[in-house]
């Protein structure tokens, strides 16, 4: 039942934020000055985190990556509305977890991603408001204390290629055990 529940930890993290990481060695400042309305097909989404919790006194950890395969996902800007639409998007997600030493890939394809959201845009942080990333899933994945529109850093935005990285973490409750957890998202587009 823990490796279910942490499966399942796993996969909220992992689909309910883009979460993306930055070259923190890196002293080159990228170009963010691209225009961002127009269609981006995604061409590359990874992921990495962890989670922790302390069970009868025995400290678990799960790290795990991911990233898509089979991508079939395109996100479009508009303004006047500011919106940001997506329409039956949809990709393999794979996961390889962690934990105990143990280390184990599973496949899971996410269908009919569906979103229309607002979005801002202040510098180099784009913000998104409504039904971002919605997705038809098996399994439970959200958690309805886990923020699932987390600001993204625009990493680069040229006329040719956007991308954007977010993190989050936090602490959730899942049958009377504190998770603790994070993750990083890195999303990667080309205009279309």
């Amino acid at each position: 039942m823990l490796h279910k529940t942490m499966k399942r930890v796993v996969l909220l993290f992992m689909l309910s934020a883009a979460v993306f990481s930055c070259d923190e060695n890196s002293t080159d400042p990228l170009d963010t000055s691209g225009d961002l309305l127009g269609d981006w097909e995604l061409v590359s989404y990874t992921s990495n985190g962890n989670t922790s919790a302390t069970i009868q006194g025995t400290n678990f950890t799960t790290t795990y990556t991911g990233k898509a395969l089979n991508i079939d996902y395109i996100l479009t800007f508009s303004e006047n509305p500011n919106k940001a639409i997506t329409e039956n998007g949809s990709f393999d997600l794979q996961i390889m977890t962690s934990i105990g030493g143990n280390t184990d890939t599973t496949t899971q394809t996410i269908n009919n991603i569906d979103s229309e959201a607002n979005w801002t845009r202040d510098g180099n942080i784009l913000s998104f408001t409504g039904n971002f990333g919605y997705f038809e899933s098996n399994t439970q994945i959200l958690d309805e204390d886990i923020d699932a529109n987390p600001d993204y850093i625009i990493e680069e935005l040229t006329s040719t290629s956007l991308i954007l990285t977010t993190s989050v973490s936090d602490q959730i409750t899942d049958l009377g055990i504190d998770y603790d957890f994070g993750i990083t998202i890195r999303l990667e587009f080309t205009r279309i």
